[in-house]
């Protein structure tokens, strides 16, 4: 149950209909997209993002389901952790090496960079105020440009954001 007004998948018309039907190929229409129907325009805003992350030139579909995966475990995002999990699963994702996105060894499934990367996200997210210049330069070292770094700590901290209004707002 929501605790402000949204409209059901099956019930969408217009801008909200259309940023539903970007979830087609997921098989469901994820929990904070449902929320954010709630506001046309910030849902909007997030089907922006969603489309700029599915178009990275250097952040793939498996790497960024890793961050809003791990991300999400890190803060209590059921609904996130459920719809990653699955999303990894049809990846060819084994439920090992799924959870190993929460370890410090990462999963065989991500090359060494994306495990860097992704520990790197992790970390921030736990303790921002502990990320160093030597990581940053570490990422840098890897291939990895400004921009990237940021962009992969951004959709973990969306995680983060997107957690905190459906704590607030969705009950069970």
């Amino acid at each position: 149950m929501m605790l402000l007004s949204t409209v059901k998948p099956g019930e969408a018309t217009g801008t909200v209909a259309a940023a539903y039907a970007a979830f087609d190929r997921a098989g469901e229409v994820p929990l904070p997209m449902q929320l954010l129907s709630a506001s046309p325009g910030l849902q909007e805003l997030q089907l922006a993002m969603v489309g700029y992350y599915r178009s990275h030139p250097r952040l793939g579909f498996p790497l960024l389901s890793a961050i809003r995966y791990a991300a999400a475990r890190l803060h209590g995002h059921d609904a996130c952790v459920a719809f990653n999990r699955r999303l990894l699963g049809q990846m060819g994702m084994s439920p090992e090496e799924i959870e190993a996105l929460v370890s410090d060894e990462g999963p065989a499934a991500l090359d060494e960079r994306e495990r860097a990367l992704l520990a790197f996200v992790r970390g921030a997210l736990a303790a921002p105020d502990h990320v160093t210049a030597d990581q940053v330069e570490s990422l840098r070292r890897l291939g990895f440009v400004d921009g990237d770094i940021l962009d992969a700590l951004a959709h973990g901290a969306n995680i983060v954001a997107i957690s905190s209004l459906l704590k607030a707002f969705a009950r069970p």
